[in-house]
């Protein structure tokens, strides 16, 4: 099925003495899930091609579907939203907010259309991409090649129907534009993700299924990359071996560790207020794992592993309770901002708490329930009972 369909589209700048036919009359489509590299020289058309697709740019002539939906005659809000869904843009030089941090700069397409993150997803992508312990940094505190790591989770994110890359690693080195590169492939390989790229390195087209070539606004060349072994040349590109990066990536995730971190010089018991700390962020971290391991098929290992994470927090639950005798509060605080996210004071403001849990994807409702029921008898005799 194609995702995208473009039907004679060109487009021309200025008029006169100045008119620039910066792309002409130009028709291919895209199928679902295929890598496509479109290359060329600085000029050729190629970066004008993906605005339009992109629908950040106007065509003088012609029509672009995607999904169907042809994007040449939405309106401005119609645009707005399309790019909001139905696009992930990586960009060349990033472009982050620079006062979110990581965390924030990956959700940031789905906060601005209200919905809500899909914690699984989101957990598997910042692993694969190996930024999960830079979630809290800002841009400025992170590498280059760390800011295109968290740039592409945020194209991901939405789960977008079509990811479109201008030179995503023109600005990186050999090792990391590599590491980059096999990510693309992995996603278009495990999320059947359709993925569009702008490059001028005829060896990055090698990680594609297929190649377009353009050349003074035309597209000279259409053709699919070579499976077995030849030397690369413009009309004859050999593509790697996706099964084993797949493979790679897939052993990773099933590998994966996990830690808790609880800071007992910031957190547990304050001394100046009386108040008991907890690290907001920290312990989603942790309820996000619990949550998604649960959501798994789980071996008696893996299991028993879960168990133990989920423990040290219920067990920081319960010891926080000691407050409400002296009337203290329980503080949820982001320990990166030094601000209170939430304050409680009482056990059944803790209840009430714990009761959106499920909601929130944080814990599974059995999770919840067990949580709940400690709470209420203060006994933490129950971690293994249900099993």
């Amino acid at each position: 099925m194609a995702v995208i369909n473009v039907k004679n589209v060109s487009k021309t700048y200025g008029s006169g003495d100045i008119k620039v036919e910066a792309l002409k009359n130009s028709s291919f489509s895209i199928e679902r899930g295929e890598f496509v590299c479109i290359i060329g020289t600085s000029g050729s058309g190629k970066s004008t091609l993906m605005h339009m697709m992109a629908g950040v740019d106007t065509v003088t002539t012609g029509e672009i579907f995607i999904n169907g939906k042809d994007v040449t005659k939405l309106d401005q809000e119609g645009l707005a939203i399309f790019r909001r869904r139905e696009v992930g843009i990586i960009y060349q030089f990033f472009n982050l907010v620079p006062v979110l941090t990581a965390r924030e700069n990956i959700e940031l397409p789905l906060m601005l259309d209200e919905k809500k993150v899909d914690r699984q997803y989101f957990n598997e992508l910042v692993e694969l991409l190996g930024i999960k312990d830079r979630l809290d940094f800002y841009p400025s505190k992170m590498s280059g090649g760390e800011q295109q790591r968290v740039a592409i989770a945020r194209a991901l994110i939405h789960k977008p129907s079509i990811i479109l890359a201008d030179e995503p690693t023109g600005n990186l080195n050999s090792k990391l534009a590599k590491e980059i590169m096999e990510f693309l492939v992995l996603a278009s390989k495990k999320y059947n993700q359709t993925i569009v790229m702008i490059t001028h390195d005829l060896n990055l087209a090698r990680y594609a299924d297929r190649v377009l070539e353009i050349q003074d606004g035309h597209i000279i060349k259409d053709f699919q990359t070579e499976g077995e072994d030849s030397p690369i040349e413009e009309t004859s590109i050999k593509r790697l071996d996706k099964d084993e990066i797949f493979k790679r990536a897939q052993e990773k995730l099933d590998n994966m560790e996990f830690s808790v971190h609880i800071d007992e010089e910031y957190e547990k018991w304050d001394m100046k207020t009386g108040n008991f700390v907890i690290d907001y962020n920290e312990m989603l971290r942790t309820l996000f794992f619990i949550y998604n391991e649960d959501l798994k098929t789980t071996d008696d290992k893996t299991d028993e592993k879960v168990e133990d994470v989920m423990k040290v927090y219920f067990d920081l639950f319960l010891e926080g309770m000691d407050v409400f005798a002296r009337a203290r509060c329980i503080e949820f605080k982001n320990m990166k901002k030094n601000k209170v996210v939430k304050s409680i004071s009482t056990k059944e403001e803790l209840l009430q708490f714990v009761d959106t849990f499920d909601n929130a994807r944080w814990m599974t409702t059995k999770r919840k329930k067990m949580l709940m029921k400690a709470i209420e008898e203060k006994e933490p005799t129950f971690y293994h009972e249900g099993k």
